[in-house]
C-alpha cells in the first residue's frame, strides 16, 4: 500500500488507495485549544461551514475534536472539489444570518449529550486543554459575527491545515484558503497533585483515562487489553455488556487513553474490582506470546482493510499538523513487528501509574492503589467575610488574590491570577472556575453584603474570562435571616491558653518551657500582648537560621495575640516573611481557641463552621512565607496543623512533612506533628506512628531528643486504648521500647531546647506503666515546666496529674539541668 504526498496550493496533501474516493481537511485546532469563555466555538464555525452546501450534498460531516477538525465527504471527485471550495469559501465568509439558527442546534445537541466518561478529562486537567471536552460548550451563547470571523481567520487557514484523500489528487481542486502560521499545541498538565488517583462517578460502569507513550506497543496494548476485558467482564464474570479501549487524544509523543465498561448498579462494585484487576494483570505480568501474536494479526488485518488507504491518509495529515513524523504502511507493520512483551508491559505500567479511575459514589475504589483525587481545594483566602443569611449556608471569603467558599470542613477557592473562567448571569448570580477545576458559586440573594462582594470578584477577574449566561427560569433565595454567626475570636486569656494547650498536643508542642529560658522574648512578650506587636518581629527575624528557636518563639509569640493584632503591621509591611508566618501561625490558634477544648463529639455545629471558615485563612499568609524564605521549614510545619484541622488527605499532609525534612531533617517540633498525623485518631495507624518513631530514634545520635518520639508514639497508641493507657504502657514489648529509646535519650545528654520535653514525655509514659524509678529520673530532668499535655491528656486535667506524679516520684521543684 503506497502513501504519497504532495501539496495543494501550499496545503499538505496525502493520499492513498481506498474503496471508494473521499477527502478530509484537516486543520490544528480543537476544544483544547478553547477556554471556557469560548467553549464550543469552533464547534459553531464547523456547523456554520456546513450550512451552505445545500440539500443536495449527501455523505459529508464535521468532527470537532481535542486538537483537530475535519471537514470530510464521500463521492465523485468533482463533487469532492466543489465541497473542499464550498468549506473554504464559507470558512472565510460564515453566514452571519445563520448564528443564531446554528446556536439553536448545538443547543440541542448539548441537550442530547449525557455525562460519561469524558468527565475524567475534566477532573484532570481542569477548564484548559483536553480537560475542555468534560465541559459543557458554555461559550456558544455568547459569540458574534465578529469573534467568530476573528476565530475562523487566526485557525482556518493555509499554514494551519492539511489534506487527505484515497485516490489522486483530482484535476480542478483548489484550496482558498488565507495564510497563517501552523498553531503549535499548548502543554497540559495535570492538575492532580498525585497520581495514580480515583474520582467518584455516577457512571453505570467504570471508566479510567491515563496517558502512554505513543507508537506500536500502545497500539498493541490496546487491542490485547480489549479482549481480557471482554473475557474477564463479559464471558466470564458476565457483569458488563461492553469494554473499550479507545485513544482520545494522540500527540506527537503521547496517546490519550480512555479505557471503560459498562454495568449495572448492584453489580458496580464487583465490576469496579474486576476491571482493575486486569488493569494490573497487564502491568505485573508479561502477556503470552499467543496473545501477543493475535494481536499483531489483527493490526496487520487492519493495514490490509479496505479503507486502510485513506485511514493512513488521514493519520499522515494529522500527524504532519501535530509535529509527528509520518508513517507508511512499511514503517508501521515494522513497529509491530518489533513488539515485545516487555514492550506491552511498559505501556501497561504507564497506564496503570498515570491512571485516573471513577468510583462508585457510595463505595470506595477497589484498589489501595488509586487515591481519592482531591475535590476540594487545599488553601483559602484571607480577605473580607460575607456572611450567609442562613445559618447553615457557607461563608465566603473573598480579597485581593481571590475568593474562598467554606461549608464545613470543605473549602473551595479560586485565585483571580488562576480563574479559568466566571459565569455571570442576568439576576447576580456568579460561578468561577479555577486552574484546578474546583468551582466557586455565588447566589447573591444568599448572603450579606453580595454588592461588595460581586464588586470585588468583577474587580479581580479578567474580562476576557467572563461568559454572559442567559436568564434563568428560578432565582435561589434565602428562607429566613438569621442572626449573622460570629467569627469573633476570644480573647487571649490565661485560662483559654491554658485550656487550649492542655487539650490539644500538637499546639502545645509549639512552645518551649519555661520561658525564661529565652530572656529576650521574655523581657518584651508582656509589652506585645498589650499591644506593642512591633517588637515581636526583630525576635523572629533573628531566628531565621536556627529553626528550633525560631519554633519556640513563634508558638509564644502567635500564643500572646490574635491575628487581628498583625493587621496593621501587616498593610504596612505585606512582604515581610516573619510577620507572613505569624500572622498564619495565629490564625491556627484563633481557629482551635473558637474551637475550644472538647473533643469532637461535644463540639457543636457552630463552633465547627466557625472553626473552619477561620483556619481556612491560614494557608495563604504561610504559602507566601514559605516562597519568601524558602529554606525555612515554619511555614511547612504551622501547615501540618492546619492540614489536620481543615481535614486535608494524607497525600497533602505528607508533601509538607516532605518540605519540612528537605530543610530541617532533625526538627523537633516538626517530628511531634508528623507523630500526630501519623497517629491512628487522625490519618494514620498504631503500626505506622510507631515505626515512625522507632526509625527516628535509630537513625539519631545518642543524648537526641528526636529519641522521645517513641513515647509520644506509645502514648498516642495508649490514649486510644479502649482498656485505658495503663495496661497498654506496661506490656514487657511497649516497656522495652520505651527503655531502648529512653537509654540512647539518656546516653549523651546534649543540650536542646526541647530536652525538657523529651524528658517529660518519657517521665509520662514510664509513670504511666507503673515504672517510677525511670519515671522519677526522666521528671527530674525534666525540671519545673508546664505540663506536656500529651503525656498527661489522657486525664480531665493534665497540669493536675503532672503535679502529683512528680509528687509521686518524690521530685522537687527545681530547674532542670543542661537547658
Amino acid at each position: 500500500m503506497e502513501l504519497e504526498s504532495t501539496a495543494v496550493d501550499g496545503v499538505p496533501a496525502f493520499h492513498g488507495p481506498g474503496s471508494e474516493f473521499a477527502a478530509a481537511l484537516v486543520f490544528r485546532v480543537g476544544r483544547a485549544d478553547e477556554i471556557l469563555a469560548t467553549s464550543g466555538i469552533t464547534h459553531l464555525v464547523e456547523h456554520l461551514a456546513l450550512h451552505g452546501l445545500g440539500p443536495a450534498e449527501r455523505h459529508f460531516n464535521g468532527a470537532v475534536g481535542p486538537i483537530t477538525t475535519t471537514f470530510v465527504k464521500q463521492g465523485e471527485p468533482e463533487e469532492v472539489v466543489r465541497f473542499l471550495k464550498s468549506v473554504c469559501a464559507a470558512l472565510q465568509a460564515l453566514p452571519a444570518e445563520r448564528i443564531e439558527a446554528e446556536k439553536q442546534v448545538l443547543r440541542a445537541e448539548a441537550e442530547n449529550r449525557s455525562d460519561g466518561p469524558v468527565d475524567l478529562l475534566a477532573w484532570r486537567y481542569g477548564p484548559a486543554g483536553p480537560g475542555m471536552l468534560g465541559y459543557a460548550e458554555l461559550g456558544v451563547a455568547q459569540q458574534t459575527p465578529q469573534s467568530l470571523a476573528s476565530w475562523a481567520g487566526h485557525w482556518f487557514t493555509r499554514g494551519n491545515a492539511a489534506l487527505a484523500m484515497s485516490g489522486p489528487i483530482p484535476p480542478g481542486l483548489v484550496l482558498e484558503l488565507p495564510d497563517g502560521p501552523r498553531r503549535p499545541i499548548a502543554p497540559s498538565p495535570s492538575v492532580l497533585p498525585w497520581l495514580p488517583a480515583s474520582m467518584p462517578s455516577q457512571l453505570h460502569g467504570v471508566a479510567l483515562h491515563t496517558v502512554v507513550e505513543r507508537g506500536p506497543a500502545a497500539s498493541l496494548y490496546r487491542e490485547i487489553l480489549t479482549r481480557r476485558l471482554h473475557q474477564a467482564l463479559r464471558l466470564d464474570r458476565a457483569i458488563s455488556y461492553s469494554s473499550s479501549v479507545s485513544a482520545v487524544g494522540q500527540y506527537a509523543r503521547t496517546l490519550e487513553l480512555l479505557i471503560g465498561a459498562d454495568g449495572i448498579g448492584d453489580r458496580l462494585p464487583e465490576l469496579n474490582s474486576a476491571f482493575l484487576d486486569e488493569i494490573e494483570r497487564i502491568a505485573t505480568r508479561p502477556v503470552t506470546g499467543a496473545e501477543l501474536e493475535a494481536a499483531r494479526a489483527a493490526a496487520a488485518e487492519a493495514l490490509d482493510g479496505p479503507d486502510a488507504g485513506f485511514s493512513l491518509a488521514v493519520g499522515a495529515a494529522t500527524d504532519t499538523l501535530i509535529g509527528a513524523p509520518v508513517r507508511t504502511a512499511a514503517m508501521i507493520a515494522d513497529g509491530l513487528a518489533r513488539v515485545t512483551p516487555d514492550d506491552i508491559l511498559r505501556v501497561a505500567r504507564q497506564a496503570r501509574d498515570g491512571a485516573l479511575v471513577t468510583r462508585p459514589v457510595k463505595t470506595g475504589v477497589a484498589h489501595s492503589r488509586y487515591v481519592e483525587a482531591p475535590a476540594n481545594s487545599t488553601v483559602g483566602v484571607e480577605g473580607r467575610a460575607f456572611h450567609p443569611w442562613e445559618a447553615d449556608g457557607g461563608f465566603l471569603f473573598a480579597g485581593p488574590s481571590g475568593v474562598t467558599q467554606v461549608h464545613g470542613p470543605s473549602m473551595g477557592t479560586v485565585l483571580f491570577a488562576e480563574c479559568r473562567g466566571l459565569l455571570v448571569w442576568p439576576d447576580g448570580a456568579r460561578r468561577l472556575f479555577g486552574r484546578d477545576g474546583v468551582t466557586v458559586h455565588i447566589e447573591p440573594a444568599l448572603y450579606r453584603d453580595a454588592e461588595m462582594l460581586l464588586a470585588l470578584v468583577d474587580r479581580g477577574v479578567r474580562p476576557e474570562t467572563v461568559v454572559r449566561m442567559p436568564a434563568r427560569e428560578r432565582t435561589p433565595r434565602a428562607e429566613a435571616a438569621d442572626r449573622p454567626m460570629s467569627l469573633d475570636v476570644p480573647a487571649r486569656t490565661i485560662e483559654n491558653r491554658q485550656a487550649v494547650r492542655e487539650r490539644l498536643p500538637f499546639l502545645a508542642g509549639r512552645y518551649a518551657r519555661p520561658i525564661h529560658e529565652d530572656p529576650e522574648l521574655y523581657a518584651v512578650l508582656g509589652r506585645i500582648r498589650r499591644g506593642s506587636v512591633e517588637l515581636g518581629l526583630p525576635l523572629l527575624a533573628a531566628t531565621r537560621n536556627d529553626a528550633e528557636r525560631r519554633r519556640q518563639r513563634l508558638g509564644s509569640l502567635a500564643d500572646a495575640v490574635k491575628a487581628e493584632a498583625l493587621s496593621g503591621l501587616r498593610a504596612a509591611f505585606p512582604d515581610d516573611p516573619d510577620l507572613l508566618l505569624w500572622a498564619g501561625s495565629a490564625i491556627i490558634r484563633d481557629a482551635w481557641t473558637i474551637r475550644s477544648d472538647s473533643q469532637a463529639q461535644y463540639v457543636g455545629r457552630d463552633q465547627f463552621t466557625r472553626f473552619w471558615a477561620v483556619l481556612s485563612g491560614a494557608a495563604e499568609p504561610l504559602l507566601r512565607a514559605a516562597t519568601l524564605l524558602p529554606h525555612d521549614p515554619s511555614p511547612w510545619d504551622e501547615l501540618q496543623s492546619y492540614g489536620r484541622g481543615m481535614q486535608l488527605g494524607r497525600p497533602v499532609l505528607d508533601s509538607y512533612w516532605a518540605e519540612i525534612t528537605r530543610r530541617a531533617p532533625n526538627l523537633w517540633i516538626g517530628h511531634y506533628n508528623r507523630v500526630q498525623v501519623l497517629a491512628a485518631k487522625w490519618q494514620g495507624s498504631a503500626a505506622e506512628v510507631l515505626a515512625f518513631a522507632e526509625d527516628t530514634a535509630a537513625r539519631v545520635r545518642p543524648g537526641d531528643p528526636l529519641a522521645a518520639m517513641v513515647a509520644a508514639a506509645h502514648l498516642e497508641n495508649a490514649v486510644a486504648c479502649d482498656e485505658g493507657p495503663t495496661p497498654y504502657l506496661a506490656q514487657p514489648e511497649v516497656h522495652f521500647s520505651l527503655a531502648r529509646a529512653a537509654d540512647k535519650f539518656n546516653a549523651s545528654p546534649t543540650p536542646h531546647l526541647r530536652r525538657s520535653w523529651a524528658h517529660q514525655l518519657f517521665g509520662g509514659a514510664f509513670h504511666t506503666a507503673g515504672d517510677l524509678t525511670r519515671a522519677r529520673h526522666h521528671l527530674r530532668q525534666a525540671g519545673w515546666t508546664d505540663a506536656e499535655p500529651l503525656a498527661w491528656n489522657y486525664a480531665p486535667n493534665p497540669q493536675r496529674l503532672f503535679r502529683l506524679a512528680r509528687r509521686h516520684t518524690g521530685v522537687h521543684r527545681h530547674r532542670a539541668p543542661g537547658l
